[in-house]
């Protein structure tokens, strides 16, 4: 959820527009693609399907519903994006933005097939799993890939070295 909150600040901020969660989700439809749509991905494969399983989007709205800003104050993620949300309700600012997306999400799941089966399938691809080990990969996974940080930098590089080339007619 949170995550989601930083793509959106990240994503305004370098293109120079309103923190707004139905304006981020218009730009998702039409804008994201290549590392930004394979790090959105990796967030819902990753942080969503498979350890919250087919219903992720509703645990984590279940979850975001009984929180309050005192529960997020110890989370590292809410620390570092606090500060760049706007207004006084920062709870609710993560609850519109995960609101919003949720419909994108879920039609993108939905699209392309997405399952903590498929998931896991490819994974088996590359280690051995055994059915009930799943949800132990799925915190190894979270714990220890920082992918999210990984295509989040690269993108927001590429963005600036692109703004810095044009501006400098270069």
């Amino acid at each position: 959820m949170l995550k989601i909150v930083a793509e959106l600040i990240a994503y305004s901020k370098l293109n120079g527009l309103e923190l707004n969660p139905g304006k981020f989700v218009a730009d998702l439809k039409e804008n994201y693609t290549g590392s930004a749509k394979m790090r959105t991905i990796g967030l819902i494969c990753l942080d969503g399907l498979a350890p919250l399983g087919v219903d992720f989007l509703q645990k984590a709205q279940d979850t975001l519903d009984g929180e309050d800003e005192n529960g997020l104050e110890d989370n590292p993620i809410f620390k570092a994006i606090s500060g760049f949300i706007p207004g006084d309700d920062k709870i609710g600012f993560v609850r519109d933005t995960f609101g919003a997306v949720s419909g994108w999400m879920d039609n993108l799941v939905g699209s392309v097939g997405l399952t903590p089966k498929k998931i896991f399938d490819r994974l088996g691809g590359f280690i051995d799993l055994s059915d009930d080990t799943l949800d132990v990969v799925a915190v190894f996974l979270d714990k220890t890939t920082n992918y999210y940080e990984h295509t989040g930098i690269q993108s927001v590089a590429r963005k600036l070295m692109l703004k810095a080339l044009k501006r400098y007619n270069l």
